[in-house]
Order: C-alpha cells, then structure tokens, then sequence
C-alpha cells in the first residue's frame, strides 16, 4: 500500500511539474527496489534472530553436557526452565513472521485483482 502511494504521488507531482516519463519510471523503479530490499532484510533478520536463538539453547545444553561429564553441579530445572523461555521467545519470533509474510503475500494478491 505504502509503494502504491509513493507511485501514485511520484506520478502526480511529476506530471503536474511536466518531468519526463523516464524519469518518473526511473524514480518508481528506484522505490520499488527499495521496497522490496526492505522486505528481504526483514526476512532475513528473522531468520537470523531465529538462529541465534537456537544457537543459545545448543550452547547452554553443551555446557550443561560439559559440566555433567566433569562431575560439576548442574541444575536440569534451570536448563530447561532457560529453554523454554527461549522456545517461546522463538515462537513468538514465528508467529510474528507468518503474520508478515500472510500480510505481504495478502498485499500481493489484491494487487493482482
């Protein structure tokens, strides 16, 4: 929607000072490429935050593992009181990106009505 109304600005403030059409092609392939950047960072930094968020549990789990086998005091409820808080962040994190992408793929269809 956002894209949408930069196009329909770009092209009325354009033809109303009499740019060229290149021009304002140019400019709106410009946003366009912008726009679409931006999803994909999005996209990505979710995946990201997701893998650092696995990368946390296996961590803490090695060094339970590791203090286990040197014969070290561990507290299991901690550890797994630790990774549930890190599932549910992780959920959450999913369930936020399945809004997006339902919401972007819902923007992509009404645009191809």
């Amino acid at each position: 929607m956002d894209f949408l109304k930069t196009v329909l600005r770009v092209s009325t403030e354009s033809l109303i000072a009499g740019r060229s059409v290149r021009l304002v092609r140019d400019h709106i392939e410009a946003d366009l490429v912008r726009h679409l950047e931006r999803v994909d960072s999005e996209l990505l930094a979710i995946v990201v935050r997701q893998t650092g968020l696995a990368h946390d549990i296996a961590t803490a789990l090695a060094h339970h593992i590791a203090n286990l086998q040197a014969g070290r005091a561990v507290n299991g409820k901690t550890l797994a009181t630790r990774a549930r808080q890190i599932e549910e962040k992780a959920d959450r994190i999913a369930i936020d990106a399945r809004n997006e992408v339902t919401r972007f793929n819902a923007r992509r269809s009404s645009s191809n009505s």
